[in-house]
């Protein structure tokens, strides 16, 4: 039985990400739990009016709205529980509140993996994706990352990103190690290391290992510019995930297309992130 977290927003439930974290607790097995980012509390301001020595004297307070704050969690929450139920999966929650990328990088570290939205953010959100919040999450979690896409669908081809360096080739292992199941499906290897690997001959011993593992394997080089290209058409599909094995070098952001206006689109596809 593995575990995995599924990071939410305490104010509103992102159903699409609940949908698809209970999609891979499922084929993993798992346990599911939701950790709630506590956002700060709403405040509203009440006017205290006070008589002295015949003067008026207004003074302006602001108090927290705990209570309208507790009752909103408590429907997202529910909310939560209602999607896992309906998917069949055993699932628990958690609330945090201060420090909170400190302390999900410790929750991680005792968990298989952890699922959550591109967008998510502890500020306002903004037009940039994936957020400050997820990269610095990306950056410090100490198990592989899910970023959950828009909406849910079935898995049918798995894409490794390799680039000849062992956190690739780590990735790999984590995925397989959480997802036996996938074992069945087609698996298509993108090289993208190639030209800088001192050793060419570990392609051929990274195919042999895998064929072990996956009845259907394929492997392809690419070069730079159409290691861009094939990622901007992985953007299309709809039944694929993407392995990757280290964040950074611009290769995240590729899954992230602006429109002609300059809005940027979450992808279509999950991404599995290992480091």
């Amino acid at each position: 039985m593995e575990k995995i977290l599924v990071l939410l927003d305490n104010r509103k439930v992102s159903t699409h990400v609940v949908h698809f974290a209970c999609h891979m607790a499922r084929l993993s097995h798992s346990n599911l739990t939701g950790i709630f980012l506590e956002a700060e509390v709403e405040k509203e301001e009440l006017t205290v009016v006070q008589a002295e020595a015949g003067d008026i004297v207004v003074e302006s307070v602001l108090i927290r709205n705990t209570k309208a704050n507790n009752r909103r969690a408590e429907e997202i929450r529910q909310q939560f529980f209602e999607v896992t139920e309906r998917n069949g999966v055993q699932a628990s929650f958690q609330t945090i509140g201060e420090l909170p990328a400190a302390t999900i990088k410790n929750k991680s570290r005792f968990a298989d993996a952890l699922v959550l939205d591109a967008a998510l953010s502890i500020e306002n959100p903004g037009s940039e994706l994936p957020s400050r919040f997820v990269k610095t999450i990306l950056q410090e979690a100490e198990c592989p990352v899910v970023l959950a896409p828009e909406n849910v669908q079935l898995i049918d081809n798995i894409v490794f990103v390799y680039n000849g360096m062992r956190s690739s080739v780590l990735a790999m292992k984590q995925f397989l190690h959480l997802f036996p199941g996938f074992k069945n499906k087609r698996v298509k290897v993108i090289d993208i290391g190639a030209e800088k690997d001192p050793f060419p001959e570990s392609r051929k011993e990274l195919a042999d290992w895998l064929n072990c593992h996956f009845a259907d394997v394929e492997v392809e080089p690419l070069d730079n510019a159409a290691s861009k290209a094939f990622f901007h058409f992985l953007l299309k599909k709809r039944n694929d995930i993407v392995v990757m094995g280290s964040y950074g070098s611009g290769l995240l952001e590729t899954f992230f297309e602006k429109d002609r206006v300059g809005d940027i689109h979450p992808t279509s596809i999950p991404l599995f992130i290992a480091h």
